[in-house]
């Protein structure tokens, strides 16, 4: 090595030296503590202590910014507005909630009918979501009326913190529509159970995300603290053990039970909304027929007269109409057919 090399060589070795270490702020002994303790309150100190941590973090502090955008909060601080801490009884060491409304709208027959009432209006104004579906003769608004993240007291900054990441995670997949699952897709049991394990913000998702976020945290801050999660990951927060950790998520934490509890809730629920939708439709075309009835003496009234500029305005509500009820029957012939399906492929869910 020639001179010149070896002086390079200092240089670069003395600038390697120079270069600024990890910005975190936060000591272990920090994390170590209790974050809110029970009868306490999550105070503005608490709640940037845990926005902190996100923040120093490149990948917790995109996840934290996505659940601000979904929420429509200007900066993630305002997070913190829809978290509160879990009842004690409650064993889990966290939850996420979400209030979903469905509503229904007759399409009009007319120029002038058709509007969502009031009250309707204002629920779908109040929401942080809604996504507008419709059928041949009817309109649904699927909204999100409020979600809500719970956790526990009494527990360690650190712990809290991954709990956070854990909730965040599922909100952060979750989709209005892709939420909403068909029974009859699903072949049996077991399949639902996979998809509610593996599906976008599920289970599976949010155990990794977890799990990546405290080893980055190990890293930053030489946090020796360890989980039983962590045996299927490496130290970078890969999954080295797929099928041990689903495993894991399925039956060391219960998830199984609670997937197959939800499937049975969920066949039964779809079976009563096809049985409520077959009465919506029923009852629709109940009171279409009426306005039949109304607007065919209306028709006759005219005498025939066919340049009554009202005329042809009234037979041509009278022609949609005519055809709105053959898509009701049709439709509550679906709804009739899709009872029977559910019934004789899950029967054994039904109270006998």
């Amino acid at each position: 090595m020639n001179f010149l090399s070896f002086i390079r060589k200092i240089l670069i070795l003395g600038l390697i030296g120079a270069l600024p270490t990890s910005s975190f702020a936060i000591e272990v002994a920090d994390l170590n503590r209790t974050w809110v303790s029970s009868g306490g309150a999550i105070d503005q100190q608490a709640a940037d202590q845990i926005i902190r941590i996100f923040e120093d973090d490149a990948e917790t502090n995109e996840l934290i910014r996505d659940v601000a955008g979904k929420l429509g909060a200007s900066n993630p601080a305002q997070i913190m507005q829809i978290v509160g801490l879990c009842d004690e009884e409650d064993e889990s060491e966290g939850q996420f909630v979400r209030r979903i409304q469905t509503n229904w709208r007759a399409l009009p027959t007319d120029d002038t009918e058709g509007e969502w009432d009031k009250e309707t209006q204002e629920q779908l104004a109040r929401a942080i979501e809604t996504v507008y579906s419709r059928d041949e003769s009817a309109e649904y608004a699927l909204s999100l009326q409020s979600v809500s993240i719970c956790v526990q007291p009494n527990r360690p900054l650190l712990d809290t913190f991954l709990t956070f990441v854990h909730e965040l995670a599922h909100f952060r997949g979750f989709d209005l529509l892709s939420d909403k699952v068909d029974v009859l897709d699903f072949p049996d049991e077991q399949s639902f159970v996979e998809y509610e394990l593996y599906r976008p913000g599920g289970e599976y998702d949010a155990h990794v995300a977890e799990m990546k976020a405290h080893k980055r945290l190990k890293k930053r801050s030489k946090v020796t603290k360890r989980y039983q999660l962590e045996r299927y990951f490496d130290a970078e927060g890969h999954v080295i053990n797929r099928t041990g950790l689903a495993n894991y998520i399925l039956d060391g934490r219960d998830y199984r039970t609670s997937f197959r509890n939800r499937f049975a809730k969920t066949v039964v629920s779809q079976y009563n909304n096809a049985a409520n939708l077959h009465n919506w439709y029923v009852n629709h075309a109940q009171r279409l027929k009426f306005d039949k009835i109304r607007i065919t003496r209306t028709l006759a009234e005219f005498g025939g007269d066919v340049n009554d500029p009202n005329f042809e305005k009234t037979k041509m509500v009278l022609e949609r109409i005519e055809k709105r009820l053959v898509v009701l029957e049709r439709q509550k012939l679906a709804q009739k057919l899709r009872m029977s399906a559910i019934d004789e492929k899950f029967g054994q869910y039904f109270a006998k």
